[in-house]
């Protein structure tokens, strides 16, 4: 068994594969193994990268029978005989001593998991200009450089990337945690972090930067916006995983899970071109609905924009920019009408009904302030109602008269 198992999944790369391999093969930790998975490249990858293998033995070279990053990347895994597994992408590069400090702290500290910052570089070799980036998102010294113990929580303040880290191989298989196995190399990182982040039980943070990331590269799928829409896909992986083996914390990785879908939406969204953002925003707005009406929303894990963007979500099915603020001014307002009203009735079926429960609840609004009136017909007690909230057109003559035979001093449409 060796100390580290180095796992390279490439596809027409050849730009950088040389850069790359060699960065990994001049480590100063030398007790390596080198797995190298190409999925089929067609511009003289494959042969550079078996040029290296024969001049060191240390490189194993194995091809995939499908062009996914995240079969790629789980077939590394499978072959791998290293106490611990790393990923490099082959469009990267990285620092001459990353692996040697990452094992000697896993080792030391019987880590399942170690995370170090990176480097965001462009440019040419010798010549590049780097970004500096650390690997939480939040510069929080009681956690760098610390063993965090069994307390996923804690773990998800890292950014979401797997390759400037090293994992425990028993860790991973005694967890069953893999890469989505979807087409292509689209977000399937994502999926594989969630997994990391939820399960270790001993993982630490340090500062060092260590990885090098490559944004220029044209190739990259950061550039492939026809593809953009696979992030939600990868979500949807996560949370099937969820549902189907986490049986403790379950509602609550449920929460992180949208939490980061919708991060990965904001982010995306700066991306999409004019021509597939209502297709883009249309694929979020319905992942939201779902979220909604099964429970999986915190709305404490938002900030106040965030949350009336959400809102007005769930309201419109018009595609609008997150940067319009008039649009979440509006629904600000609202939501403060009905936070400062005293009872609120909502006028719709059962289905309605409990949607615009859950869009309330989202809202911070007290679950005893409001009360529901499915049969428009009878006669039903709404004397202190303040406010009334119409979830289909259908009810709004209904809606309308109790607006003006009690007085009441807003409805609101939810379509």
């Amino acid at each position: 068994m060796c100390k580290v198992s180095i796992i390279l999944p490439s596809l027409n790369v050849s730009d950088y594969i040389e850069e790359c391999i060699e960065s990994v093969i001049n480590q100063t930790l030398e007790d390596l193994e080198i797995i190298c998975v190409d999925a089929g490249s067609s511009d003289g990858t494959f042969e550079l990268i078996n040029l290296y293998a024969k001049k060191d033995r240390r490189i194993k070279v194995l091809q995939s029978p499908i062009k996914s990053y995240g079969f790629q990347v789980n077939m590394g895994i499978k072959y791998a005989s290293g106490e611990y597994i790393g990923i490099v992408e082959t469009d990267d590069f990285i620092n001459s001593s990353m692996y040697e400090v990452l094992y000697e702290l896993a080792r030391k500290n019987e880590l399942d998991c170690i995370k170090c910052g990176h480097y965001v570089v462009k440019g040419k070799k010798n010549n590049y200009y780097r970004e500096q980036m650390d690997c939480l998102e939040t510069c929080d010294d009681a956690i760098y450089e610390k063993v965090i113990v069994d307390d996923w929580k804690t773990n998800f303040k890292g950014y979401v990337y797997t390759w400037a880290g090293i994992y425990n191989i028993n860790f991973i298989k005694s967890n069953n945690i893999f890469h989505n196995e979807s087409p292509g190399a689209s977000y399937q990182d994502n999926g594989f972090w969630f997994q990391i982040m939820a399960k270790a039980k001993r993982v630490m943070f340090i500062r060092d930067n260590l990885y090098y990331l490559r944004r220029d590269n044209p190739g990259s799928s950061m550039f492939a916006t026809d593809k953009i829409e696979t992030i939600f896909d990868e979500y949807d992986f996560i949370r099937g995983k969820i549902i189907e083996e986490y049986n403790s914390n379950k509602q609550e990785y449920l929460y992180y899970c949208f939490y980061y879908r919708f991060q990965a939406f904001l982010m995306h969204t700066r991306r999409v071109g004019t021509l597939m953002y209502e297709q883009f925003y249309n694929r979020f707005r319905k992942d939201l609905s779902y979220a909604v009406y099964n429970d999986e929303i915190d709305s404490k894990m938002f900030t106040d924009n965030q949350l009336m963007y959400l809102l007005a979500a769930i309201k419109s099915s018009y595609p609008f920019n997150y940067y319009k603020t008039e649009y979440i001014t509006y629904y600000s307002g609202i939501i403060m009408r009905l936070l400062r009203a005293g009872q609120i009735a909502i006028v719709g079926n059962a289905v309605s009904e409990k949607y615009i429960v859950k869009w309330i609840q989202i809202a911070g609004i007290d679950c005893e302030k409001y009360k529901v009136i499915n049969d428009t017909k009878s006669k039903n007690d709404i004397e202190d109602v303040e406010c009334v909230i119409m979830c289909k057109k259908e009810y709004e003559d209904y809606a309308r008269k109790l607006v003006n035979n009690q007085r009441k001093t807003i409805y609101e449409f939810f379509e």
